[in-house]
């Protein structure tokens, strides 16, 4: 067939949300989450995404995509009267697709299916620098099986002595100082996920099964302590996470049912955005577990929706001692009953329960 003339769109997006509430006294109100995921209605703050996003056909087998999403985090100027505003590069990446297999690299948020009432990602959440590779390598003649591949390598660094320093030296020429780096260790993830569509009779409902798994690895370097001056050896250190997902789906109003079984070690145990409060006596982590399982669902009608999430997440440091703020279990469990209000409104009321036991000795004996 002749190859269609060159089609190209521009997009524009956006997500959202501003936080609002008072104590009722005077005061502005605040919500405690005492979980590491707990619902977002509780205390997530103003948030502010703006995508834009350009698209184009150049034939039936090539297409490009580019992206690129800014963050505004809080908080806003109405707030602090400063017009300074925080913002971030969520997303900024370039995809192509040939035929059925899709390239990208860049700056990507690269994330699987969400819990949404959680504000989580409960298997794959990577955001990283980097590329990946993907696409379906089955597809059964009637559409009712479909198996998709994606690979994915990228880099994160935190700004933070754990990965990155920076020390003032005398300047080889002129005065004064120059600012040399001491400490430069990126984490780096490799991550491989395949995904299996059933669709029994070619319908919109059927099953969605996900196997997934992370390598992750932090070379060694040496950090200069800021008190004592001293230097200070990190050694290399490396993990791995795996992972499943069974969802059956609907295929009408949004109705489904999800399960997630996640177990890391090591390094990959801790959020890649975060930094371990306790080593084992090597200065590593590579003892450190982390075990959850998750579930979550919607079920709706023409009149009613239900949204349920729970989730139970087991934490173990990497440390000697049996005792630790850094040994707990924890769950939570919300739900979100909406009533409709025609075809555009609705009204929601939203409760949790959340837990966490901590590995500590009790004051009360």
């Amino acid at each position: 067939e002749p190859a269609p003339t060159h089609e190209g769109h521009f997009e524009f997006g956006s997500y959202g949300r501003v936080y609002a509430a008072s104590d009722l006294r005077g005061s502005t109100g605040r919500g405690t989450n005492v979980v590491a995921f707990g619902p977002r209605i509780v205390d997530e703050g103003s948030y502010a995404e703006v995508e834009l996003r350009r698209e184009d056909t150049f034939n039936q087998k090539i297409k490009t995509r580019i992206v690129t999403t800014l963050a505004l985090f809080p908080p806003f100027f109405h707030f602090t009267g400063n017009p300074t505003q925080q913002i971030g590069v969520r997303n900024l990446y370039a995809q192509g697709t040939y035929d059925r297999l899709t390239l990208w690299a860049g700056s990507r948020m690269y994330r699987g299916d969400d819990i949404y009432l959680l504000n989580w990602w409960p298997l794959d959440n990577q955001n990283t620098v980097g590329g990946g590779v993907g696409g379906p390598v089955f597809k059964s003649p009637d559409g009712s099986q479909e198996t998709i591949l994606q690979g994915h390598v990228g880099m994160q660094r935190l700004d933070n002595p754990y990965q990155f320093q920076q020390i003032p030296v005398v300047a080889p020429f002129g005065f004064g100082t120059v600012n040399v780096t001491k400490l430069d260790r990126p984490r780096t993830i490799e991550t491989l996920k395949a995904t299996h569509f059933v669709r029994p009779g070619g319908g919109p409902a059927g099953f969605k099964v996900v196997l997934y798994g992370e390598v992750h690895e932090l070379a060694g370097g040496v950090a200069q302590d800021p008190l004592t001056q001293q230097d200070k050896g990190l050694p290399s250190d490396w993990g791995f996470l795996l992972g499943s997902q069974l969802t059956y789906f609907r295929g009408q109003r949004d109705t489904y049912v999800s399960l997630v079984l996640r177990y890391a070690r090591g390094i990959a145990a801790y959020d890649p955005l975060a930094v371990p409060l306790t080593t084992a006596l090597d200065r590593t982590v590579t003892g450190a577990s982390e075990t959850q399982v998750a579930l979550s669902g919607n079920w709706e009608n023409d009149f009613v929706a239900f949204t349920g999430a729970a989730y139970a997440r087991f934490f173990r440091d990497a440390g000697p001692a049996e005792t630790s703020f850094q040994r707990y279990d924890e769950g939570a469990v919300v739900l979100r009953p909406s009533v409709f209000l025609g075809d555009y409104f609705g009204v929601s009321v939203e409760g949790s329960y959340q837990a966490r036991r901590l590995a500590v000795q009790d004051p009360n004996g």
